[in-house]
């Protein structure tokens, strides 16, 4: 134990002891000096401290009296706290001294004398009060020299908000001169630094340590499960909302094989090399522990270069699928061998047992939390009011969160990673569609993933850095070589593992070829999740009793955090940044020709753009006396060197301009491949435009069919334009089950009412199908052209036709209703863009903007009331009273600007039907198709 030294200041420092006892279990009641001094970590003087733990209680008061945090101090004195539990307690003798005094770690032998003067007192109250008044007088320099060492638990925000800064400028500095290196790496080797730096100056200067370094300590000290509850849900939780629904079933065969028993077999075989070929032998659960720390991949990394190089959905889905799904895996497989590396005994039959508890358990509680949450979301879903974006958000952190706790908690037990994630996948199935503020909640989640990654890789970056310089694992050249060893082992446990089940993936979901199956084992980085494990291996100190671990055992799981360390650091490092050139070697992102024929169009389009823009400008006041030459040199510049990158898979071109394409000399099954995806797209864009503009409702499920037909056709888009069929499959559900009802059952009210909802949907359905096709033909014919473009517009138009046909067959009054509703939501979105776009020109103060929109709410209220009705008569729906709420807009903005065309409402409400996206440019209102994306590209004369 080392030596101590007493103050007068720092004797309230020991009030904290018996806190500090009972967190780490090292006792529960007051302990005997007699039993503890028998132990081999304990000394005559750590008895005498152990025997103020009465006086010690009465203290703690008289401390928060003060204002000191007892918990932080107790966290203080733990680095001199002996680590054995007493095997019995019973009551010290209360006539010890209540002189309370603290342990502070120093190894200046000046200190020697100081401890031997104050390390006796009487045992009687007045022989104790003499000696405290001289000690008083004859220790001020004392308390001088030590009052540094008091820390409180607010110095802990120190070092997470310069780490945070410190990110800032690595990611600042990254993205500008090196985008390709990842981010993290370079977190995680700064906190190498920055734990080296440390160590090392805590060794030379141990009575002047800074309260920068005394924060680091404190984050190093961080409890193991806090931190995995602190960290994990919020990277989790964000990774998994970005996943797609009908790709994501497509590829769920895939990714729950190399998940599972990809998994186990990685593990195993990881478990094995460690075991049998580690320097510093592991014992058999311990390696067990580390192989199921290192079959966790991460590849944030590679999935984002995936995305820039354009890489099929397919892969990506792969790669991410793969990652998110074996996390929770790899964290049921360490739970269980972690436990019997503590001293845990499980049974063959035990560890299946609590397997299948984990890993099932854990997907039903995500179940619960995930339809819980999005259901509370979509009560939280009304544009009428901004405050519902911030409930919407605080929603999907507590379901992170929560989920993930009572997950882990010790009355659940089960998986707190695969609850969290399945969680996050409900939520991003059913609930993305009704998100107010989409890409503001993309933001926070993307903060999040930000903050959550540079803090645990500089953390675990500091503690290695830490063990590096005080050499405490007495490493040599054996275990660099080893390091260097274990990469290329597990690369090639990961190929193993992956071209193992090789013949079962070509056969599952959309299949894989070699090369993909190459680009999943280059691209199986390591990185949060695997990292924050090797962390709490590093930092638990007790077994599964509750007794301390011996310095070998503490010294074998530093080294699992340390290979680990090393091992992601290799990955981030070497993989990463040569994905790109893998992936384009494989030939997994070249480009057709097609596609870099329509990359050269849009340059030259945007080229063009530019120059007739500044055409324009010239005559004009505030831009008189410009240098053209120069002007001509930068557009030149930045319409140059995308099409030379075309060929290598850089991204594509915008879709946004009004000059026509000329796509030659391509393939023509190529051509009509490529051209029928970007007309899905077209269409897919659109649907997200009527869920933006109240179009389509978002507590339905129209979006999610609509979304399925663009998602199936563009798997088969080789053989034609299939979306109308699976629309039309999800429109004649219904009319299936309700064929094979009785008339008495029909005849029921109840059945009536679900009849007529369910027939509106299915209207709305196919009005907006029909409104999106019409749409993306106008747009196609704008963007593309050739023969492919003839056959793909004659085979919308024939999907159209079948759907007008359709519809025609539906009762009138459903299809009547379901367009009445359209039009209603129409105007009242269109009233709400015009209050939002009236307060950014300064027309309408807050205050009044707040009441128009209640106004509109209110109409919002009336519609949901009355539509309801099994026809239009008895809802009591006035058209010409759902504009009374524009006219008072109207009349209120004449008062600001007279002299505003836009504000004008139209003369013929019925074109909003069809032309709602007047919302978007109301110079230009209702004289485009429904729910049209642009606003520069609107026909002049539309037809009716």
């Amino acid at each position: 134990m080392p030596r101590l030294v007493i103050s007068r200041s720092a004797a309230l420092l020991l009030a904290a002891l018996p806190t500090y006892l009972r967190a780490s279990g090292l006792a529960a009641d007051p302990i005997n000096c007699a039993e503890v001094s028998s132990s081999e970590s304990s000394s005559e003087e750590s008895c005498r401290l152990l025997s103020q733990w009465q006086q010690g209680l009465k203290a703690q008061q008289k401390l928060r009296d003060l204002g000191f945090d007892v918990d932080v101090l107790a966290q203080s004195f733990a680095a001199g706290a002996p680590g054995r539990r007493a095997d019995s307690a019973t009551t010290a003798d209360p006539s010890h001294s209540s002189h309370a005094t603290t342990a502070v770690p120093s190894h200046n032998s000046s200190n020697d004398s100081n401890d031997s003067n104050h390390s006796n007192h009487s045992n009687t109250t007045a022989e104790h009060d003499t000696s405290s008044a001289e000690h008083d007088t004859g220790s001020e320099e004392h308390v001088a020299e030590h009052e540094t060492h008091v820390t409180h638990q607010k110095d802990g925000l120190l070092f997470m908000f310069t780490t945070l800064a410190y990110g800032c400028v690595l990611c600042y500095g990254l993205s500008r001169l090196a985008p390709f290196l990842p981010y993290t790496v370079f977190c995680y080797l700064l906190g190498m630094t920055m734990g080296a730096i440390d160590r090392k100056m805590r060794d030379t200067w141990p009575d002047d340590i800074s309260i920068y370094s005394q924060s680091i300590v404190m984050w190093r000290g961080i409890d193991p499960h806090m931190m995995l509850h602190a960290f994990l849900p919020g990277l989790l939780f964000g990774d998994a909302l970005s996943i797609n629904k009908h790709q994501f079933w497509k590829c769920l065969g895939s990714c729950t094989l190399l998940a599972t028993l990809g998994v186990l077999y990685g593990a195993l075989l990881t478990a094995l090399s460690v075991f049998y070929m580690a320097p510093k032998g592991l014992t058999f659960y311990e390696s067990w522990t580390q192989g199921a720390i290192l079959s966790a991949t991460d590849p944030v990394a590679v999935v984002a270069i995936l995305n820039s190089l354009g890489a099929s959905a397919k892969l990506n889905m792969l790669v991410s699928g793969e990652s998110l799904m074996n996390d929770g895996v790899a964290l049921v497989v360490y739970t269980v061998f972690h436990d019997m590396s503590k001293g845990k005994e499980y049974g063959a039959g035990d560890m299946i047992s609590y397997f299948f508890q984990l890993f099932f358990g854990g997907i039903g509680l995500g179940l619960v939390f995930g339809f819980l949450t999005a259901g509370l979301m979509a009560l939280a879903s009304s544009k009428m009011h901004h405050e519902d974006t911030v409930v919407q958000t605080a929603l999907m952190f507590s379901c992170a969160y929560l989920s993930f706790w009572t997950a882990e908690s010790s009355q659940i037990q089960v998986s707190g990673v695969l609850s969290c994630v399945t969680a996050s996948i409900v939520i991003a199935f059913y609930a993305k569609q009704v998100l107010v503020e989409r890409a503001s909640v993309e933001h926070v989640w993307h903060f999040a993933e930000y903050v959550g990654n540079t803090l645990l890789f500089m953390l675990a970056g500091v503690m290695v850095g830490d063990l590096l310089v005080s050499n405490e694992l007495e490493l040599d050249g054996g275990d660099v070589g080893w390091f260097i060893g274990l990469y290329v082992l597990m690369n090639l446990i990961r190929l193993i593992v992956v071209f193992s089940f090789y013949p079962l993936l070509v056969r599952m979901g959309y299949g894989v070829t070699w090369q993909e199956c190459i680009m999943m084992v280059w691209g199986g980085l390591r990185g949060a999740v695997g990292l924050a494990m090797a962390v709490e291996v590093a930092t638990v100190t007790v077994d599964h009793e509750g007794n301390a671990l011996d310095n070998d055992t503490m010294l074998r799981r530093k080294y699992i955090m340390l290979q680990v360390g090393v091992f992601t650091t290799m990955t981030l490092v070497i993989n990463a940044p040569t994905t790109g050139w893998i992936t384009r070697k494989l030939g997994l992102v070249k480009p057709s020709k097609t596609e870099v024929a329509l990359l050269a169009s849009h340059q030259k389009r945007l080229q063009t753009t530019a120059f007739d823009f500044l055409a324009g400008i010239k005559g004009k006041l505030i831009f008189e006396g410009f240098d053209e030459d120069v002007v001509h040199s930068v557009i030149l510049a930045a319409n140059h060197s995308s099409h030379d990158h075309g060929s290598k898979g850089a991204k594509y071109g915008d879709l946004d301009s009004d000059d026509e394409c000329i796509i030659d000399q391509v393939d023509e099954s190529e051509d009509l491949s490529v051209q029928r995806d970007i007309f899905l797209r077209l269409v897919g864009a659109d649907y997200w435009q009527m869920v933006d503009n109240g179009i389509i409702p978002t507590d339905t499920d129209i979006l999610p069919t609509l979304m399925a037909s663009v998602d199936h056709a563009k798997d088969y888009v080789t053989t034609g334009l299939l979306d109308w069929e699976s629309v039309h499959t999800s429109c004649t559900r219904v009319d299936w089950i309700m064929n094979r009802l009785g008339p008495s059952v029909r005849g029921w009210k109840v059945v009536k009412l679900i009849e007529q909802m369910v027939e509106g949907h299915a209207v709305i359905t196919l009005n907006c199908y029909i409104a999106a096709h019409e749409y993306a033909q106008e747009r196609a014919a704008k963007h593309l052209s050739g023969g492919s473009l003839e056959r793909i517009l004659t085979e919308s138009k024939a999907n159209v036709e079948l759907a007008l046909k359709f519809m025609s067959c539906r009762n009138f009054d459903s299809v009547q209703l379901a367009k009445t509703w359209q039009l209603s939501k129409t105007i009242l979105e269109l009233q709400r863009h015009k209050i939002h776009k009236w307060v950014s020109n300064g027309i309408l103060t807050e205050g009044q903007a707040h009441t128009l929109l209640h106004s509109v709410s209110s109409g919002q209220s009336h519609l949901t009331h009355h539509v309801s009705s099994r026809n239009l008569e008895k809802s009591g729906i006035d058209l010409h009273a759902m504009f009374h709420v524009g006219t008072r807009m109207s009349e209120i903005a004449h008062q600001h600007l007279k002299t505003d065309d836009k504000a004008q409402m139209p003369d013929d409400p019925d074109a909003l039907i069809i032309l709602p996206n007047a919302i978007e440019s109301p110079a230009k209102e209702f004289s485009v198709p429904l729910g049209a994306v642009a606003e520069d590209e609107y026909p002049e004369n539309p037809e009716s």
